[in-house]
């Protein structure tokens, strides 16, 4: 009850919380642009970002479990997306949108507000809303920031506090820190957003979805391009302040039939780039469609085989894929988190839990993982990164 009622009234303790909001419009315009960091110049979202981080550390210090870390994210993307079948336009749609995400820690490092399995649930009225404004608007930038953490705040409080009564109940048999520091990182890169040649590529999709229109067997298919050009903003705490471009276009066929019995076939293609300037031609990309299409047609076509129970071969791009799910699925070992006896959480375990030190693969075989490497044999690789979604070095 004691923890409810300190939640409730959480804002209330904290008068200059409350006051800020108002003055904050005269504050800035007073202040203007003076001493403004040069890397946040004309950008007036990572500006918000970084000013509101600071004034929210200096506001909330009452509380039983005041917070130790604060995080802001922002998803600034520009998409647009064609998508045609047997050479008839289906759906075009562009969008633009600013998701913002908003972390708070409170407690301490060793003890905070996660790992619990009720840990995100908010009960109350929201009044932050989903998105950022389109408008470059300093001003509402952080009303929304502001809100969205008096959200964060209140929702940390509560989870800290159904933490410690779900503790009550259990023993852990490793207690483990909560949280850990690292180091702050300082990447500002430029925003480069190039126009999306709507008209050629509208033309092409057509043109490709078209080759299927060949091929009787395939009953329903269909061509997509998607290009998505983001930007990412990470301003926490610790004075980490990220923004990196996250591009990437994709195009994606569909093909499906169906055997004489009634099963279904299908196959499918996805070519990836970080822009659509980088997908194959137009005559691999012919070349390709037209693969997919005598394929579902040799599988519409082919006898029930018989039943099998023995080793089997995977093509390439397959194993790779199987490969990614049995073994780097798994080694991403999340914490089991803190829920109350008697009550089930969603909680997959990963398969190699058990089986620390013992081998896994022939000896053969090597696995490196190199978030550096942006080239393989001519290809470029996709997954490469400066910084990791927590916002650590790829160096460590």
């Amino acid at each position: 009850m004691t923890s409810r009622c300190q939640v409730k009234f959480s804002l209330l303790a904290v008068c200059p919380w409350l006051l800020a909001g108002a003055a904050l419009a005269q504050s800035t315009t007073a202040q203007g642009t003076k001493g403004q960091d040069p890397n946040t110049k004309g950008d007036d979202l990572l500006r918000a970002m970084k000013d509101e981080i600071k004034r929210v550390g200096s506001l909330i210090r009452l509380g039983l479990d005041p917070p130790y870390y604060t995080e802001y994210r922002v998803e600034d993307t520009v998409n647009h997306s064609i998508t045609a079948s047997l050479g008839a336009l289906v759906d075009e749609n562009d969008s633009t949108f600013r998701v913002p995400s908003v972390q708070m820690r409170v407690g301490t490092a060793n003890f905070d507000n996660t790992d619990h399995v009720l840990t995100e649930a908010f009960v109350g009225d929201r009044y932050d809303p989903g998105l950022l404004p389109l408008d470059n608007n300093y001003l509402a930038f952080r009303q929304i920031f502001w809100l969205a953490t008096d959200r964060a705040y209140k929702t940390a409080e509560e989870s800290i506090a159904r933490k410690r009564s779900s503790l009550k109940n259990m023993s852990q048999a490793e207690v483990q820190p909560d949280f850990s520091a690292a180091p702050a990182a300082h990447l500002i890169l430029p925003i480069e957003r190039k126009p999306f040649a709507s008209a050629s590529w509208k033309s092409e999709v057509i043109r490709l979805s078209a080759l299927l229109d060949a091929y009787p067997k395939v009953y329903s298919s269909g061509v997509e391009i998607q290009s998505s050009q983001s930007t990412n903003y990470i301003v926490n705490s610790e004075g980490t302040e990220l923004r990196t471009p996250e591009d990437l276009a994709y195009l994606r066929v569909s093909g499906h039939g169906m055997t004489s019995n009634g099963t279904p076939v299908r196959d499918g293609l996805v070519f990836q780039a970080f822009s659509p300037d980088g997908l194959p031609s137009e005559d691999a990309l012919t070349r390709a469609i037209k693969a997919l299409g005598e394929h579902v047609t040799a599988l519409s076509e082919a006898p029930a085989g018989e039943a099998y129970d023995g080793p089997v071969l995977f093509e390439a791009p397959a194993a790779a894929q199987l490969f990614g799910q049995l073994l780097g699925d798994n080694l991403k070992i999340t914490r089991r988190p803190v829920s109350d006896p008697g009550r089930p959480s969603r909680y997959s375990p990963s398969e190699l839990e058990s089986k620390v030190g013992t081998r896994i693969l022939p000896e053969w075989m090597d696995v490196v993982d190199d978030p550096t490497q942006t080239q393989y044999q001519g290809h470029t690789l996709l997954g490469h990164y400066v910084y990791d979604i927590e916002a650590w070095p790829r160096s460590l």
